[in-house]
C-alpha cells in the first residue's frame, strides 16, 4: 500500500503539532510543579491551548493552499 506524499506532509505537519504541544504540557508541568499549577500554571496552560489551536489552524490554512 502505497500512501502519496501529500498525506504524509499532512500527517508529518499533524504529528508535530501535537508532539510540540505535548512537549510544552510537560515542561510546564515541570517548572509550575511546586504547587503553581492553581494560578500561574493554569494560565500558562491556557496559553498553550490557544497558541496550539491557532498553529493548527494555520498549519490547516498552509496545507490547503498547497494542494490548489
Amino acid at each position: 500500500m502505497e500512501i502519496e506524499q501529500d498525506t504524509l506532509v499532512e500527517i508529518g505537519v499533524s504529528l508535530l503539532g501535537v508532539g510540540l504541544f505535548i512537549v510544552g504540557v510537560i515542561v510546564i508541568g515541570l517548572f509550575l510543579a511546586d504547587g503553581g499549577l492553581a494560578g500561574q500554571g493554569a494560565q500558562a496552560l491556557i496559553g498553550l491551548m490557544v497558541l496550539f489551536i491557532l498553529v493548527m489552524t494555520l498549519a490547516g490554512y498552509w496545507l490547503s493552499g498547497r494542494e490548489a
